[in-house]
């Protein structure tokens, strides 16, 4: 087991022991981005004090900064005694009375009005995950990684304990499973099949833009013959690297694919005499011949619903192609969806026709302070499914670099992004809807590296610099909540009212 103490790690050999007292401060709901969901402290009585935190932040590096409220967990480790009070198993679920069917394999259930994953002992379990855990690829972060660590063994041992310290029990999309899970404790890692995305490269009709894949008029090649095809074999090529794995969390399918408003329209305008884009678009202009009920439809009968159905159906059809591919060799792993990002989050038929498909919805969050709460119910309300948020990061104006990049909120201090992480995951878990989250990233962007790509050339958006030394500060805050979840969980589920 692992056992928590004065917030040092000493492996032993069954579960987690942390014992913890909680100072838990909460300030009024809503911000400048109109966030809703806040705790309503009215109709609360607690045990905890009541605070207000104010942070400085802003959006752009040139922006100008602005107070936000942030809600804090102040966490004191006191000692391990006989008896603790939080155990965990040995992938980092809560060991207590509600043991729910051990399948040897992770998936999600709903208990009451909180969803969790359930790991493959049978207890529940919050996914807390860094994106990207691997070693840096540019020159000077490849200089400093044989100063500090040598072969990469070294530094996945040394990388999985340090996560497993502050907190961290999981893998987001995009590291370095195959050296982290060889580790003695590994985490739950997850990966990113990216069947579109590797499609789109294969046909040389990828669109390189910040963050993602792009494609021809943000349409994805759902309808070319050689899809499905395609995925089959990239799948069945490489299924033995997991389908027998409990530590692998789940797949996710792609990463942020377009949703444009019109994305029917640009279905419509494809060249058709091309033939990789002929079969996108005959397949849109008989969708809306079918939707009009008749064979004469012009783009000028086109209203907004039809473009809300189409997105929906594109994403309906494309989760059906690739979860039945993988359903074909591995039925026991979670599919945890594409990592919503843009439009796709506000059209109810996306998370509707996906959910049909999906154990839990990812949705990478940026553009709002904080998690509306009120939106992640929804999401739930529409799919059917719990949320996972895939990526979601803050930059500090400390770090020495220019933070000129990136979708991520910029604060003063290392501090400071710990404090957003903890108002952050602490709205995730006042929605109940949310099964796991994922900071976006292991290490920050190297400014001298003329390789990286767009989006990821000068941003602190690591739990570590380029020469992997810690953020401290940030981890401690992190740390905080991440090693007492279950029991915010349990505090929260008492104070807030019924749904």
């Amino acid at each position: 087991m692992r056992i928590y103490e004065s917030c040092k790690l000493v492996v032993l050999p069954a579960a987690i022991v942390c014992v913890i007292t909680l100072n838990l401060s909460q300030v009024n709901a809503g911000d400048p981005l109109d966030s809703v969901g806040g705790v309503n402290t009215e109709n609360i009585v607690s045990p905890y004090a009541m605070g207000e935190v104010k942070v400085k932040a802003k959006a752009l590096a040139e922006g100008v900064w602005k107070e936000f409220p942030a809600v804090t967990a102040d966490l004191l480790i006191k000692e391990v005694e006989a008896e603790p009070n939080t155990i965990l198993d040995n992938y980092g679920g809560l060991v207590g009375d509600n043991v729910y069917p051990a399948t040897g394999f992770f998936y999600t259930k709903k208990v009451g009005e909180r969803w969790w994953i359930i790991t493959p002992d049978g207890n529940p379990f919050i996914h807390i995950g860094v994106c990207t855990v691997a070693p840096a690829s540019s020159v000077n972060a490849k200089s400093e990684f044989q100063k500090v660590f040598v072969t990469t063994q070294a530094w996945a041992e040394y990388t999985v304990t340090m996560l497993q310290q502050n907190g961290f029990n999981g893998l987001g999309s995009w590291s370095n499973y195959s050296y982290l899970r060889r580790v003695d404790t590994p985490l739950a890692y997850t990966y990113n099949w990216a069947f579109m995305a590797r499609f789109a490269k294969k046909l040389k009709l990828s669109i390189t833009q910040p963050g993602h894949t792009g494609f021809p008029n943000d349409a994805i090649l759902l309808f070319h013959p050689g899809f499905e095809l395609f995925c089959d074999e990239l799948v069945r090529e490489n299924i033995k690297l997991f389908d027998a794995d409990p530590y692998l969390l789940g797949y996710f399918t792609d990463n942020e694919l377009p949703a444009p408003v019109k994305m029917l329209d640009g279905y419509l305008a494809l060249d058709s005499s091309n033939p990789d884009f002929k079969p996108q678009y005959d397949a849109a202009w008989t969708w809306l011949r079918e939707r009009k009920g008749k064979q004469d439809v012009s783009l000028q009968d086109i209203n907004p619903e039809d473009r809300t159905e189409f997105m929906g159906y594109i994403y309906g059809k494309y989760f059906e192609i690739v979860t039945r591919v993988i359903r074909k060799y591995d039925s026991k792993h979670m599919i945890v969806g594409a990592r919503f990002h843009t439009n796709n989050k506000r059209n109810p038929k996306v998370f509707e026709l996906s959910g049909k498909y999906l154990d839990a919805i990812s949705v990478n969050y940026y553009g709002r302070w904080e998690p509306d709460v009120t939106q992640l119910r929804t999401w739930e309300s529409w799919g059917g499914k719990p949320v996972i948020i895939s990526e979601f990061y803050v930059k500090g104006g400390d770090s020495g670099l220019g933070n000129v990049d990136g979708a991520g909120w910029i604060v003063p201090t290392q501090d400071e992004r710990g404090i957003f992480y903890q108002n952050f995951v602490l709205k995730l878990l006042e929605s109940k809807v949310c099964v796991g989250w994922h900071w976006f990233r292991y290490i920050d962007n190297d400014p001298e590296d003329p390789k990286a790509p767009v989006g990821s050339r000068d941003s602190n958006k690591g739990i570590v610099d380029i020469k992997y030394q810690e953020y401290i500060p940030l981890l401690g805050r992190m740390a905080q909540v991440n090693r007492n979840v279950y029991n915010l969980v349990g505090i929260i589920d008492s104070e807030l009212p019924a749904q």
